[in-house]
């Protein structure tokens, strides 16, 4: 039992890794993307559509086994938090830019 206490927090820093990982890729995208868009906002639906970031994540067979952006809204809290990126609301669009774009 011991090892596996040992082990957990390596995984839970490993998984940690990755989703910096994932939101490197992302905070990358949405700066890239904001040099050629006006003011540099790239909406949520493009940076989701293009890097595939809305998702499965009902157990299969579920009722409500439609693709969500969870994965896409951790992301974004992350860089968020980071100060790597600034959030707008327009109405029911969502943008984002790179808090370096100015």
């Amino acid at each position: 039992m011991r090892s596996l206490e040992m082990k957990a927090p390596n995984r839970k820093e490993r998984i940690d890794d990755l989703l910096q990982h994932v939101a490197n890729e992302v905070y990358a995208f949405v700066h890239e993307s904001g040099q050629t868009s006006n003011e540099g906002w790239v909406s949520s639906v493009v940076i989701q559509k293009q890097l595939g970031l809305k998702q499965y994540c009902a157990p299969i067979g579920s009722s409500n086994d439609t693709p969500k952006s969870w994965l896409f809204n951790i992301v974004m809290r992350r860089l968020q938090e980071q100060n790597k990126v600034e959030y707008r609301r327009a109405g029911s669009r969502v943008s984002y830019r790179s808090s370096h774009f100015h």
